[in-house]
């Protein structure tokens, strides 16, 4: 999705500071590193390949097709459940 975004884009995750597009880079690398198994693009395919699920919401701003603002907020609790930080809530 890199590739899309605005050479001044800014990417706002609730509760973290704005990135310009390096410093997005620099998150994106150090988050899908950090969970393998996360979605994540996968380029020689050109598609996404996930074997765990995050939720959350995400909001773009596109201006003449490219991504000039992103925010996102994810449900780190359930992140938290799935890497095993915090219990399973009951079903």
């Amino acid at each position: 999705m890199l590739d899309l975004c605005a050479d001044r884009s800014t990417f706002y995750v609730a509760g973290r500071p704005p990135m310009d597009l390096e410093a997005t880079k620099q998150f994106a690398a150090t988050f899908f590193n950090a969970l393998p198994d996360s979605k994540a693009p996968t380029p020689e395919r050109n598609s996404w390949e996930t074997k765990r699920s995050m939720t959350g919401i995400g909001v773009m701003y596109v201006t003449n097709g490219q991504v000039a603002e992103f925010w996102v907020s994810p449900d780190r609790m359930t992140l938290m459940q799935q890497i095993g930080a915090l219990p399973a809530g009951a079903p």
